[in-house]
């Protein structure tokens, strides 16, 4: 059974983050357990280079939850026997052998190498009497194990060196590697102590060390527990939420809370969160705090007079005689304070929750970092967004064209041109605000409405214009749309886009707050004063029931809107918005009779 110590090191290859595949594929073709279970489920035979092009090939989500599930197989039970680290490595040892072996006996080709360590992977399994069914010479190797040498005459090469290295453990493979594959004892030996050298230098590039003393198993359990604890950190969206999840969450781990000093903005310095009535310099050498961010370790103090007062009251604060520090990585920082009278493993404890902590939130003390989740999100969607304004503007271009099309074969009609040009004005004004979305450039090449831009232009023209609009769109309602005005014309500079859209979407509220037959009335009138400014109103009304209680208590926020699939019921957050962008004043009157929204607006001086 695979032990303790690889399942751990196994763990952290696929925990969240960047995925070190090479070391990855490394650790699962030292292990037969691990390495049985991932050809099966790939359905592939043991060859390295096969396995490596289905690991590359799965997506990083997919990789991970298949890789975390093989954990959950191959992880201690109370009843499991498991190897020792030392005994795994006496069967690795053996593996390796076989491929130094090959690498010593077979010609030089190009794929000499592959084969060479698909000789190693082929006898760990077999030495550990893993059968892999689409594998035929794995099924050779465990089939023939045992065969007497005088039998092996004829077979195969990797047959050969397998009976070698099986009998390493009972003593007869110098015999053997003399008598199949005609190596004298001092060469033999050699082959041995280049497979020696390379199983230290494999177990140092894996990181496992043979460690009798290291509790493994306790601390998979550890780890495992840090994880989903410190999974609840992935809501946090900014610091002052953080702080406070990890109060909640580091309590399951710790008997205390851990203290939180923060780097500051200039990165001189660590602050004691919340209050920061205690700093440390960063600069400081008496410190253990800024030690901990200098060494990326784990840093221990005792109480003593012999140590910096700032680092005193920090333990006093825990109320400890004892503490552990360690630094998140990078800057700014943050430097966790943990009470190492705890009963927990405490070093290892902060260590794996500092690591779980810093990939949960890179830079959780910046307020609009997000976590790799959301972010993750957020490029989703704005790739989502890049497609539906791409798809939108095609019809739209298209539809464009048509208008232009009749537009010059109905030339004659100056009330259908007119008409026309205002369905086309429409269609700028969608193209407009489909591509004010970031980063996505505008397709329809036409001049456009710019918000923030202010025109010159006759209001009273350019609102009879909308009013007819209007009617168009409500006539197969038989809903009366009438425009009133006091004057005949009347011109000014106005932030046309953003007027353009809050009447739109208060005559497109109030239609459809009517019903068949109902009336709307857009109306202008000015020489109105307001708060010493002289000014102008335009006016929607509709014959309605009146907006309901659940819209007024929230007019600036998304409703749920009781029209259908098609409406979003954002459109009056959106005018408030705008009223407020063009500093305009927004007035509301309701009953069961109609609603009335009055928009004033400061006129030219």
């Amino acid at each position: 059974m695979t032990p303790d110590a690889v399942i751990y090191r196994y763990l952290e290859l696929v925990d969240p983050g960047p995925t070190d595949m090479d070391r990855l594929l490394s650790l699962i073709t030292s292990d037969a357990d691990l390495l049985s279970r991932w050809l099966r489920i790939l359905q592939i035979p043991a060859q390295t280079s096969l396995l490596r092009e289905r690991l590359d090939g799965l997506a990083s989500d997919e990789l991970k939850g298949m890789a975390d599930a093989q954990v959950w197989t191959v992880s201690p039970t109370p009843t499991s026997a498991r190897l020792s680290l030392d005994q795994w490595s006496t069967v690795l040892r053996a593996a390796q052998l076989a491929e130094v072996l090959a690498d010593h006996f077979l010609p030089p080709t190009p794929n000499a190498e592959a084969v060479s360590r698909d000789e190693r992977i082929r006898a760990l399994l077999a030495l550990s009497g893993v059968h892999i069914p689409i594998d035929p010479v794995l099924a050779d190797l465990i089939e023939f194990r045992g065969a007497r040498p005088d039998l092996l005459e004829d077979a195969a090469l990797e047959l050969k060196i397998f009976v070698v290295v099986d009998a390493i453990e009972l003593g007869r493979d110098e015999r053997l590697a003399g008598e199949l594959l005609g190596l004298n004892v001092s060469d033999y030996r050699d082959l041995l102590a280049q497979a020696d050298r390379k199983v230290r230098e494999h177990l140092a590039y894996l990181s496992l060390e043979i460690d009798d003393e290291v509790d493994w198993s306790h601390r998979i359990w550890l780890r495992q527990q840090i994880n989903v604890a410190t999974a609840a950190l992935q809501r946090c969206v900014d610091f002052s939420e953080l702080a406070s999840m990890h109060t909640q969450v580091s309590r399951t781990l710790f008997t205390k809370a851990p203290l939180l000093l923060v780097q500051s903005d200039d990165l001189e310095k660590f602050e004691l969160f919340p209050n920061r009535e205690l700093s440390v310099q960063r600069a400081s050498r008496s410190s253990g705090v800024a030690q901990a961010v200098r060494t990326g370790a784990n840093v221990t103090l005792l109480e003593s007079f012999d140590i910096a007062v700032v680092d005193r009251q920090l333990m006093q604060r825990l109320e400890c005689d004892n503490a552990v520090l360690r630094a998140t990585d990078g800057e700014p920082a943050i430097v966790f304070v943990a009470d190492a009278d705890d009963d927990l493993d405490v070093d290892t404890a902060l260590q794996l929750y500092v690591e779980a902590f810093s990939r949960r939130l890179p830079n959780p003390q910046n307020p609009t970092a997000e976590d790799g989740q959301l972010s993750t999100y957020r490029e989703e969607e704005i790739a989502r967004l890049r497609e539906i304004v791409h798809e939108a503007n095609n019809p739209l271009s298209i539809v464009h064209n048509y208008l232009h099309i009749l537009e010059l074969k109905l030339q004659d009609d100056p009330t259908v041109t007119e008409q026309l040009q205002l369905i086309t004005s429409e269609l700028h004004r969608a193209g407009q605000i489909f591509a004010r979305a970031r980063d996505i450039p505008e397709s329809i090449t036409t001049e456009v409405e710019q918000l923030g831009v202010l025109t010159d232009l006759d209001l009273v023209a350019w609102l009879r214009d909308i009013a007819t609009l209007q009617a168009g769109a409500l006539a197969a309602r038989q809903i009366d749309v009438s425009f009133k005005t006091s004057v005949e014309n009347f011109q000014t500079q106005v932030d046309k886009g953003a007027l353009h859209q809050i009447l739109t979407n208060l005559l497109k509220n109030a239609g459809g707050a009517s019903a068949n037959g109902g009336s709307v009335t857009l109306e202008f009138s000015h020489q109105h004063f307001r708060n010493e400014d002289y000014g102008f109103e335009i006016s929607v009304s509709d014959t309605g029931p009146g907006l309901p209680e659940s819209v007024l208590t929230n007019l600036r926020g998304a409703k749920e809107s009781s029209k259908g699939d098609e409406h979003q019921g954002i459109g009056l957050s959106v005018v408030y918005r705008l009223v407020a962008e063009i500093g305009g004043e927004l007035d509301l009157r309701t009953g069961s009779n109609g609603t009335w929204f009055s928009l004033f607006l400061q006129a030219d001086e």
